[in-house]
């Protein structure tokens, strides 16, 4: 008995089928030369017909508008002389077979004995449409642009990072939402798209070590993605050779066209994605573009947009790519070509400048840190002539030998940069981001302590950062700072620079060794950290090492970026306990002091 029960089946299979699929279906061969139809009306469900032959049969695909999960509906379908009827409640008629697929919004219908020049009429719920089996497409396919600007800001940190690329509830309705989501749905569904500012300073060095790079090459190449060189303005061209000098560290390719942030494109709002892809309004744009043959621009500011939540952006892009009279495009948005077949040599002033800083960072920020510009001046004049001795301004010390240079900042008795000639290895935050804090912790009247989220400096007094000193020559390469019952003093020596406390305190050491280094692939995984007793070293690997030395009971911690990297590898998640170090800048370690009245403490190589 079960043996012809299963016997039936099969002959059921074989003469007459339905299909209902709830999820997008894989792509199959439907091209544009396979279009038949269009319906002008904008108030019908029923919007398009696709005719193709396979051998001696028809297939037929209605698209439609909205297709329900489980849709009610009454199909009649004319092959010149011959009338089938499918409903939703009924077996398909003899030799014919009815996909229903909910989540592309399409019916796809085989016919047996399709003669050439077949007569086709599709007739749903009332709405009709018709045309020849062999006849030409309606309209020519219709351009769109997938454009987004915001893509990847800020990422100076590994949290900042991580939260841009794959986070947990950072979407406009607190869902998952990341760049990532945003790059899987396109290059599954082979949709080109345009990032207008992700090819900066800041966010390639933070997708290299998120390994998200690899990804973005690969779409690249298979031209899915465009990369314009980034310029904050015209007034700051600059910073295009920084995003030019970026994107060649990272092998990426030069789009030749340039996107200048101060004057970003008017993209028409659309409504948010859902889970069941474009919302209806957004399907009827669409559409009303098509028969008007009006090219179409979507995207716009990508982190207040939905189009980050993978489970949207997927059914969305699936759903345009199953109909082939849309064609997604790169290279047809308006933006100016390079000029230049070649850009200046980028100065490490101009990296560390433009690396700061995000296009949105706030202009106050910028001119209350603008003495990151004095520091540079100062350093490379003494790289360029290395000379021992001491000089004094009214809120700097430059304090060098032949091998060392040192910036000091005495709004803080504080070391804000270190170099051993070429190499760095004391750096600011500020060198890497700035606005580290929520903005409503700023205040300007302290100037270059206007973000209290900012490590501004080495050796600073934990109590008060921002306490101001006295300057005093100890000698031809020492210098003894004064403030009130406090004093310090940092002298250069040929093992580095000591520095001495005369009372107990808190107090930290920034190390960021080297942190051009940065700019080339695999850069997270060349650095390394030791940490012995009385004495911590970071640097690369084969390359410089700087080393804190101090009383073994002085050192408290040391919180480094290398911390936070195994948490890049996997999604966001909110539960987790993280290091301190996944809130430092790339590629920065803090060394944590707590110095007794007279200690030592020895920064060298």
């Amino acid at each position: 008995m079960r043996r012809i029960f299963l016997l039936v089946l099969l002959a059921l299979a074989f003469w007459g089928g339905q299909t209902l699929a709830k999820a997008a279906t894989p792509h199959d061969t439907w091209r544009a030369a396979d279009f038949r139809a269009l319906n002008a009306s904008a108030a019908e469900n029923l919007r398009a017909l696709l005719i193709r032959r396979q051998a001696t049969r028809c297939e037929i695909r209605l698209d439609l508008l909205d297709l329900p999960e489980a849709p009610a509906y009454q199909l009649e379908i004319s092959l010149n002389q011959r009338n089938y009827t499918f409903r939703a409640d009924q077996l398909a008629p003899p030799r014919t077979h009815l996909r229903v697929d909910s989540a592309l919004d399409t019916l796809t219908i085989s016919l047996p004995d399709c003669p050439p020049q077949a007569q086709i009429r599709a007739r749903l719920n009332g709405e009709t449409l018709s045309a020849s089996a062999d006849g030409l497409p309606p309209a020519a396919p219709l351009p769109l642009n997938f454009v987004f600007f915001n893509t990847f800001e800020p990422a100076a940190t590994p949290a900042q990072a991580l939260r841009r690329w794959d986070a947990a509830h950072s979407g406009p309705r607190g869902e998952r939402h990341g760049l990532k989501g945003l790059l899987d749905a396109a290059e599954q569904n082979a949709i080109p798209l345009t990032l207008l500012d992700l090819e900066t300073p800041f966010a390639l060095p933070a997708l290299d070590a998120l390994g998200a790079l690899n990804q973005i090459r690969r779409m690249e190449a298979a031209g899915l993605l465009e990369l314009p060189a980034v310029m904050f303005s015209p007034a700051e061209s600059d910073s295009r050779a920084v995003s030019h000098f970026a994107a060649r560290a990272f092998d990426l390719a030069d789009s030749g066209a340039t996107f200048t942030v101060s004057a970003a494109p008017q993209i028409a709002p659309q409504p948010d994605l859902t889970r069941a892809g474009f919302p209806l309004g957004t399907r009827r744009l669409l559409y009303e573009n098509l028969i008007a043959h009006q090219p179409l621009t979507l995207g716009g500011d990508f982190q207040k947009s939905t189009w980050g939540t993978g489970e949207y952006a997927a059914p969305a892009l699936a759903w345009l790519t199953a109909r082939p009279y849309f064609s997604a495009q790169i290279g047809n948005f308006p933006l100016p070509q390079t000029d230049e077949t070649r850009f200046d040599p980028v100065s490490t002033a101009a990296l560390a400048r433009l690396a700061q800083r995000t296009p949105s960072t706030d202009p106050r920020l910028t001119a209350a840190y603008a003495d990151e510009l004095l520091v540079w001046s100062r350093l490379q004049a003494w790289q360029a002539q290395p000379q021992a001795g001491l000089i004094c301004e009214t809120d700097w010390c430059w304090l060098s030998s032949l091998r060392f240079f040192a910036a000091i900042d005495l709004r803080g008795g504080k070391v804000t940069h270190f170099f051993s000639g070429a190499d760095q290895w004391l750096a600011p935050s500020g060198q890497f981001f700035l606005g580290l804090s929520d903005a409503s912790r700023w205040d300007f009247s302290k100037g270059a302590g206007a973000d209290p989220g900012q490590i501004d400096g080495s050796f600073a007094d934990g109590d008060d950062p921002l306490r101001r000193y006295q300057a005093e020559k100890g000698g031809a390469t020492s210098l003894r700072l004064t403030a009130a019952t406090r004093q310090k003093t940092f002298t250069l020596t040929a093992r580095g620079l000591e520095v001495t406390f005369n009372s107990p305190g808190e107090t930290l050491v920034a190390l960021a060794v080297n942190p051009a280094e940065r700019f080339s692939p695999g850069w997270d995984g060349r650095y390394r950290l030791e940490k012995l007793p009385g004495r911590v070293g970071f640097g690369l690997e084969n390359g410089p090492m700087a080393w804190i030395q101090a009383p073994a009971e002085s050192i408290r911690a040391a919180e480094s970026f290398l911390d936070a990297l195994p948490l890049l590898a996997a999604p966001e998640n909110p539960n987790a306990e993280l290091p301190a170090g996944f809130f430092l800048p790339f590629p920065m370690t803090v060394v944590r002091l707590r110095v007794g009245a007279g200690d030592l403490i020895l920064l060298g190589p």
